[in-house]
């Protein structure tokens, strides 16, 4: 353990002047690529380890990832695509207590998130395939049990395989509505229909706008308004917009607007997608139900990915700054000794 006082001191985790600057420690050493890596970096740096074993387990792991490129190379792509999956994994266990509709356009969320999150260990276990060290094989193990097939493949009976994880809003919504496989609710498909039918009008009403009043009319999405129209701002310099629209919102790029029509198209949908998630619901719940029992190995990968993350972290901090192994004896030398953190701003 290491005192408040002393993470202060030595900005461990934080500069004393700025609280906002990277010129610390924690800052220097966050080359992480995933919230997991970085949150166990933090906790690293606040409780080292002092044992041996786990310590030299480190140095090889690093020494053999900045010393083979390919490796390297390999493991930093495997962990681009990763989510906070610590974040997912515990909002699966907890139960909220939120509106009915939010929990279920959230239940369905966190299932395909997790199938992301499953599917991207796949990658992280091919790119260890080289490894030797005891550290790293321990992690391409841990990445490469049975237990993940059968839980992708229990995701996927109840999901559609082509269903992946989106972030921009009307992705994410059209995301939810066809997630659940076709033929598990013959009424779901049919207000899936309905939905896309709905869908296509908007689509087809802003293209008739766009032809009548030639203008670069284009169909947008937001959580808010739903669906609305936007066009350039400078396409209306010289002329009025349409009597038509409604509910006009100015920038400096583009207008912002609806029509009454769209508005009841946006109702329709609305209510339509409300529905699907209803139906969806059962199924959705019942898959989180299996998942539960198997949250043990996924809290594994989790962990495993952390640790893989902030060990690729350091092994790029060795090639780029030259930092040297250090040797483990009874006795504290220091040859050529830099700081890291001086030798960031002070560059002589």
């Amino acid at each position: 353990m290491i005192d408040v006082a002393t993470v202060c001191a030595l900005e461990l985790i934080q500069n004393i002047h700025d609280s906002k600057s990277k010129l610390c420690l924690y800052g220097l050493l966050k080359q992480t690529l995933t919230p997991m890596g970085a949150r166990l970096l933090r906790s690293t740096i606040l409780q080292p380890s002092t044992k041996v074993g786990i310590i030299t387990k480190r140095y090889d792991a690093v020494e053999e990832l900045s010393t083979k490129e390919e490796l390297f190379s390999a493991v930093h792509r495997a962990l681009k695509p990763f989510i906070d999956v610590e974040k997912l994994l515990t909002s699966l266990i907890v139960v909220e207590a939120r509106c009915p509709m939010a929990m279920v356009e959230d239940s369905i969320n966190k299932v395909i998130m997790l199938k992301h999150y499953v599917q991207s260990i796949i990658p992280v276990h091919e790119s260890l395939t080289s490894a030797r060290g005891e550290l790293l094989v321990g992690i391409r193990d841990n990445c490469s049990s049975e237990e993940l097939d059968q839980l992708l493949h229990l995701i996927n009976e109840t999901i559609n395989r082509d269903t992946q994880y989106c972030k921009t809003p009307l992705e994410l919504r059209n995301q939810r509505t066809y997630a659940v496989k076709s033929g598990i609710n013959g009424l779901l498909d049919v207000a899936r229909t309905a939905y896309k039918e709905f869908t296509e009008d908007a689509y087809r009403m802003v293209e008739e706008l766009r032809e009548i009043h030639k203008l670069s009319f284009e169909l947008k999405f937001d959580n808010q308004r739903h669906m609305y129209i936007r066009c350039p701002a400078a396409e209306l310099e010289a002329r009025q917009l349409p009597p038509i629209v409604i509910n006009v919102i100015k920038s400096k790029k583009y207008i912002e607007c609806q029509t009454l029509d769209l508005m009841k198209l946006n109702q329709k949908l609305t209510v339509c997608h409300e529905e699907i998630l209803a139906m969806s619901d059962s199924a959705v719940q019942e898959l989180i139900g299996e998942i539960r029992s198997k949250m043990s190995i996924l809290f594994k990968c989790c962990e495993s990915i952390a640790v893989l993350d902030m060990l690729t972290a350091f092994a790029d901090l060795v090639t780029k700054y030259s930092y040297v192994r250090p040797t483990l004896t009874d006795t504290l030398a220091i040859k050529s000794g830099r700081h890291p953190v001086r030798e960031a701003f002070h560059t002589e």
